[in-house]
């Protein structure tokens, strides 16, 4: 991938309960060390050339359905989302990406076919793209870039629960508050597939780096991420606590001047 051919920099920290590691740059023929115990996400600045060079990856219902978009950019990120998506777990499989076939949830969540035990999630804004591959269990991942909104305590109120109406409430940010609600509460709702119709059962219980998403019927672990870029908001969920989680940054040092 352009742009993704060397390591530019990385940084790993530790906690009592994970190894949380990020590397900026891609190297070209990485192979992420997907074990039982981690979750793997990668993300990317929205990029046309990229989008543009995964494309031949892309399945006919795949390019069928990037076609859908009235918006050029949503059809690039689409594009770009799906083509990481092969890109990432032909490395894992150590297969041509164009030989993987998926299948999808009457929501819309991607499946491997014939390999039930790696499971995947995806997301895409108009400023990034973000992938999220692991053998924890159902996982979930959003991506949203800087929004101005105006009425955010009417949209928390709909959306979300009264513990999150209360954090975007009493946050010295709320649209920062409320961002990182959303994308925990869009994240946990891919995760157990339930959709953001079902979001306001969803009980979060956040911590820095960990927390628990708790609904009817079970509960995933769930976190936001920090410190990627000042206007990205990104968390992700799944099943099970991972041990590790590594992100894959593709220049997203970029976006700024995008």
């Amino acid at each position: 991938m352009r742009g993704s051919s060397f390591v530019r920099r990385s940084q790993e920290c530790s906690t009592p309960e994970m190894v949380w590691s990020v590397v900026f740059g891609i190297p070209a023929a990485v192979a992420p060390s997907l074990d039982e115990h981690s979750l793997t996400i990668m993300l990317a600045r929205a990029d046309a050339e990229q989008a543009g060079s995964l494309r031949p990856l892309l399945s006919l219902e795949e390019l069928a359905r990037s076609r859908r978009f009235l918006h050029g950019l949503d059809t690039c990120t689409f594009s770009q989302a799906h083509g990481l998506k092969r890109w990432l777990l032909s490395s894992v499989l150590g297969r041509n990406p164009d030989e993987l076939e998926f299948r999808y949830t009457g929501c819309g969540k991607p499946e491997l076919v014939h390999h039930p035990d790696l499971f995947l999630s995806l997301s895409h804004t108009r400023e990034a793209v973000a992938v999220a591959v692991t053998r924890l269990g159902p996982c979930g991942i959003d991506v949203e870039g800087k929004r101005e909104l105006t009425d955010i305590e009417a949209i928390a109120a709909e959306t979300f629960s009264q513990s999150g109406v209360q954090r975007v409430a009493s946050a010295r940010d709320p649209l920062k508050a409320f961002m990182r609600e959303w994308t925990m509460v869009e994240a946990a709702s891919k995760s157990i597939g339930c959709g953001l119709v079902a979001s306001r059962e969803l009980q979060i219980a956040v911590r820095p780096l960990i927390g628990r998403a708790n609904y009817t019927g079970g509960s995933v672990y769930v976190g936001p991420v920090h410190g990627l870029h000042p206007d990205l908001h990104l968390a992700w969920a799944c099943a099970r606590c991972p041990r590790r989680i590594d992100i894959l940054v593709s220049h997203l040092e970029e976006l700024a001047g995008a």
